[in-house]
Formats: C-alpha cells, sequence, structure tokens
C-alpha cells in the first residue's frame, strides 16, 4: 500500500505541474504556458489546479496518518527505512523470485518513457 500511496502522491504532483503550467488567477500571474492555450481552457486548467491541491494535502495527511498507525499500533518504524532506503527484513522472509528480470522490464519501461517523451 505505501508503494501505491507515493504512485498517487506522484500522480497528483505531475497533474499539479502540468495545471499550473497553463494556470493563471485573472489578476497578476499566468503560468508560462498561458499563450498557448484560450482562456477557457486556462481557466478550467486553474480549477484543476486548485482542487488538485486539496488532493494533494489529503494523500500526504493519508500517507503520514498511515506512517503513525504502523508507528504506533504495529511497532514497526517506517520513517528510518524511508530516510536511509533500507528496511531490516525477518531471517524467515523468502527472497523474491525474478528480481532482477523484473528489474530489467522497469529498466526498460522507464527507458522507453523517456525516448518517448524527449523526442
Amino acid at each position: 500500500m505505501g508503494g501505491w500511496s507515493v504512485l498517487a502522491m506522484l500522480a497528483a504532483l505531475l497533474l499539479q505541474v502540468a495545471t499550473g503550467l497553463f494556470a493563471n488567477d485573472d489578476i497578476f500571474i499566468e503560468g508560462p504556458l498561458y499563450p498557448w492555450v484560450s482562456k477557457a481552457t486556462s481557466d478550467l486548467l486553474t480549477r484543476v489546479h486548485l482542487i488538485n491541491q486539496g488532493v494533494i494535502l489529503c494523500l500526504i495527511g493519508l500517507h503520514l496518518t498511515a506512517v503513525f498507525f504502523y508507528w504506533v499500533v504495529k511497532r514497526d518504524n517506517l520513517i528510518r527505512p524511508m530516510v536511509t532506503g533500507r528496511k531490516h527484513w525477518p531471517v524467515s522472509a523468502p527472497a523474491s523470485e525474478n528480481a532482477v528480470g523484473r528489474a530489467v522490464v522497469v529498466m526498460a519501461l522507464a527507458g522507453a518513457a523517456v525516448f518517448w517523451l524527449v523526442r
């Protein structure tokens, strides 16, 4: 669930950045790509931008609540592994099968996505 939470937060942040590029406040500030879209489109993207601000805050609150729940109720400190990137597993935990194969597939997909975005 933690992985899905992180993906949801990253997707919300990507949406926030994308809509902010075209947003305006009708007074003083406009996104750097505002001239590329119509005023109506900019207003729609501004509305999405403002709604998504609340979504991001809810996702962050939910994530922190889950981390606190794991810390207090399950006695599992997730903060250190989030900072260091290392978590100590019990000896009885089985090793993941085909982890290298999955890593190669993920790297290939990431490389294809970067190639598609840059071209």
